[in-house]
């Protein structure tokens, strides 16, 4: 747990751990509200291999756009690294629709994707 928090959480954004019973199987972490474009952005679903393919990331997507919804938000923002074929498809299937390319870090690409969310 520890070396999670370390290597994947910020200080500045809210994370949230998945279970499934008693077992921890993924995070979610997200930005409220990133201040140059004042959208809340999602940084991180990560689901544990093991638990891959059973529904829980599209579940735990589910709730967490909820709870944006209910905060009065209009959208939702992301970004994939642009060689990330599977997380592309997986963001695509739930309704993101990219709209730009950015440069990364360490001289890479991320596709930045949008859902307008519908009240």
């Amino acid at each position: 747990m520890k070396e999670m928090k370390e290597e994947f959480l910020n200080p500045a954004t809210y994370s949230y751990f998945i279970k499934a019973d008693q077992d921890y199987i993924g995070l979610i972490d997200y930005l409220p509200e990133n201040p140059k474009d004042h959208y809340p952005w999602l940084g991180l679903l990560m689901i544990h291999e093991q638990w891959k393919g059973k529904g829980f990331g599209k579940r735990a997507y589910h709730l967490f756009e909820q709870s944006i919804k209910n905060s009065g938000k209009q959208a939702i923002r992301l970004g994939v690294l642009t060689n990330n074929r599977d997380a592309k498809i997986f963001w695509e299937s739930l309704g993101f629709i990219y709209y730009e390319t950015k440069p990364f870090k360490d001289g890479r690409e991320v596709d930045c994707y949008e859902k307008k969310l519908k009240n």
